[in-house]
């Protein structure tokens, strides 16, 4: 027979385990339930928090109601309502998201962002307030901040649901990063005097050897300066404190219409400076052939799709001309024009090449970029009529640093001029396929040290530190920015920076990233 205190023992335990419920429903019933017999209730018990979710609601929905009709001014004083009844009592992201949709709705964008900010403060889980939100930064030519935007977007769909449940928005990373680096590289160039490359400048001004006089000796002439190769005094002749009357002087020995003009050669600085508005504005009203085809390559750098179509079928007889110059700048304006065929600037180009090392060099390196058979046939030929030229031995470095044929760079090695920048900058990509790290940054290192104007060696350190130590790469291209010498240079490590900065912070910030 059993104990009649067992029975009450298992009483005590269920009233044990369920007073906290009656409790907390007395509690409720007090605080929550009027009393009927109250006529007052409502004004003696009504709960501030259940009167404020009324309210809530009511606004939240009429502002829905007014934001589908698209009437955004009365969808915001509802949800700005909302926010006033939802304050301190209910979570209000939604709001932030609605309020910043009615904004970019009505095309007011700063307040869109301010919205959206809200919104996005917490764990992004809303891709429309993200999307929207990058596309109010693009509506206001706000480029670096739109990129960010893109780049947490990408982030997020990386490997989740999102990336099977949800397309992708209109846009590509490396479209807009160019377009903030071209942005920011103009800002940069605007306004002060770029250091000079001696091998860039070496390399372009060795295209003008024919129409620069070679028997100068007077050292304040522009014609000196540029076959000594001085080129810092080339950047103080064109933006020194004398440059007026340098101008005045030279138009009084060489005159206006020669091929040798103070116009050509001031428009070449500014195109190597990176600015080409003020290139394109010296030569506006060009005096001879060959500043006529050096005008519409720099009208290229502006509009890719400007002024060309036109310009190859008005001059298409200028790769017949006699002047070799000439027809080499009308070459190098075959290759970047979008409408003409490769092999035509090609044909140009060898058309002209017999005698001059700066064509061969050309050829090469266009090879180069497009992994030609014919390089090797060319190299041969170069090599035995300008074996010692830096730019063709340059070139054929370039080509098999990328194949990593460590034979026939060393071959190359071996005829360069030991004292050269540019030999010890390729001493240390021998070094690097070698698998021999330590002489690698030894012989970069030295590559500054020879030439400090040498960008080439900049980058490689990034190239090497961008996976390794991101913070490293990026004071190499801090660095770099110190040398740079002409626009395609500062664009490469504005461009470069930005994208590691933007990683960077993504990174710092992933905890935020509701993945």
């Amino acid at each position: 027979m059993k104990d009649p205190m067992d029975n009450w023992d298992k009483l005590e335990i269920t009233l044990f385990i369920l007073w906290p419920f009656v409790v907390g429903w007395i509690i409720y019933r007090k605080r929550y339930i009027p009393n009927e017999g109250d006529d007052n209730h409502q004004n003696n018990h009504t709960n501030p928090q259940m009167e404020n979710k009324k309210n809530f609601r009511d606004y939240y929905f009429a502002g829905r109601n007014f934001q589908g009709e698209k009437k955004y001014s009365e969808a915001i004083k509802s949800f700005n309502n909302a926010l006033i009844q939802a304050k301190d009592v209910f979570e209000f992201k939604d709001v932030s998201d609605r309020l910043g949709e009615c904004y970019y709705g009505a095309k007011d964008f700063y307040m869109a962002i301010f919205w959206f900010n809200k919104s996005l403060e917490l764990p992004v889980r809303n891709l429309d307030a993200l999307e929207r939100r990058y596309i109010c930064f693009k509506e206001l030519k706000m480029h670096l901040e739109a990129f960010e935007d893109a780049t947490i977007y990408k982030e997020l769909c990386k490997g989740t649901l999102f990336s099977i449940t949800r397309k992708l928005i209109h846009f590509e990373l490396d479209d807009l990063l160019e377009e903030v680096a071209m942005v920011e590289t103009k800002q940069f160039c605007e306004g002060k005097v770029l250091p000079h490359s001696n091998l860039r400048y070496a390399r372009f001004y060795s295209s003008f050897d024919k129409i620069i006089p070679q028997d100068e000796q007077n050292q304040s002439d522009l014609a000196w300066i540029l076959k000594s190769k001085s080129y810092d005094k080339l950047l103080e002749f064109f933006f020194g404190k004398h440059s007026i009357e340098n101008k005045q002087n030279f138009i009084s020995k060489y005159g206006t219409n020669g091929l040798f003009s103070y116009d050509l050669i001031h428009c070449t600085c500014q195109y190597l400076q990176g600015r080409y508005d003020d290139s394109v504005e010296i030569l506006e009203h060009p005096k001879t052939e060959l500043e006529l085809v050096f005008f519409e390559y720099v009208k290229l750098h502006l509009d890719k799709n400007k002024h060309t179509v036109d310009f190859i079928e008005k001059f298409k007889d200028f790769k017949n001309k006699k002047n070799p110059t000439v027809r080499f700048w009308f070459a190098k304006f075959c290759d970047k024009n979008i409408y003409i065929d490769y092999h035509d600037y090609c044909n140009v180009l060898q058309s002209i090449k017999r005698g001059k090392p700066f064509v061969y060099a050309e050829i090469l390196r266009n090879y180069n970029r497009h992994a030609s058979d014919k390089f090797e046939k060319l190299e041969k030929e170069a090599l035995s009529k300008f074996g010692h030229d830096e730019h063709i031995l340059i070139e054929c470095c370039k080509r098999y640093v990328f194949k990593k044929d460590k034979d026939n760079l060393l071959r190359i090695l071996n005829i360069m001029n030991k004292d050269s920048a540019a030999y010890t900058f390729y001493t240390g990509m021998y070094h690097s396929i070698s698998g021999d790290q330590i002489r690698k940054i030894y012989a970069l290192k030295k590559t500054i040290e020879t030439d400090s104007t040498f960008y080439e060696a900049y980058l490689r350190f990034r190239l090497d530190y961008d996976d390794k130590d991101s913070g490293l790469a990026l004071q190499y291209l801090n660095e770099s920015l110190k040398i740079v010498s002409c626009y395609d240079e500062a664009y490469t490590s504005i461009k470069e920076i930005i994208r590691i900065e933007n990683i960077q912070k993504v990174n710092r910030n992933k905890q935020k990233y509701d993945k």
